[in-house]
């Protein structure tokens, strides 16, 4: 079964064709790969994906509501501090207050992250940390992650994979875009290669 069903999508910025008659189906319970350089359009999809960017012409069908989804660059308030911020994410999430502050301290934890430490103080990779703990702390059934690696160390890089694997365990449906298709070869279920706004599906 799809979880999000593209068929004959373009995307026009003025005269440039951005997407080029896509269709696709990401099925529930796979991790997908979209692998793409600069420009190739990878982006633009996920944000129609979202509903941040409204397709010329086709049709995407996203069949949950919620996800969880980490941006190339994220830009949070910078005068809170972390536990502020996730809390408010919980909060908008409906999450129930005890839930949140046992997941917030325990993502908090595992990403070794001190939660009063003020958003504007952050460095990159904490920054990257704090994105993909707002991703997960509502355990949506579809994530999507953009570039998720960006500014963290090796260290953090492998325990982002271990998180990814927990993800699959739990049989949640995983979309990562990035340029470095080796990184992410051992969690990858099937990878889609986009190239000047067209794709195919290479099973692994």
């Amino acid at each position: 079964m799809a979880i999000i069903e593209i068929k004959n999508l373009y995307k026009y910025f003025h005269n440039n064709v951005v997407l080029n008659n896509l269709s696709f189906k990401f099925e529930y319970n796979n991790t997908y790969l979209l692998v793409g350089a600069n420009g190739s359009g990878k982006s633009t999809l996920i944000k129609i994906i979202l509903g941040f960017v409204k397709e010329t012409q086709g049709r995407v069908k996203t069949n949950e509501k919620t996800i969880g989804y980490v941006p190339e660059k994220s830009s949070f308030p910078e005068m809170v501090n972390i536990k502020e911020f996730l809390y408010s994410i919980a909060n908008i999430r409906n999450i129930p207050k005890n839930s949140a502050k046992a997941i917030i301290e325990s993502e908090l934890s595992e990403w070794k992250l001190d939660g009063s430490k003020k958003i504007s103080k952050l460095s990159k990779g904490m920054m990257q940390k704090v994105s993909i703990i707002q991703s997960l702390i509502h355990s949506p059934k579809l994530y999507i992650f953009d570039e998720p690696m960006s500014g963290l160390d090796e260290k953090s890089q492998k325990q982002f994979l271990n998180c990814i694997k927990n993800l699959k365990a739990k049989n949640k449906t995983i979309i990562i875009a990035t340029h470095f298709k080796d990184y992410y070869q051992e969690v990858a279920d099937k990878v889609v290669i986009i190239k000047e706004g067209t794709f195919n599906d290479e099973s692994n």
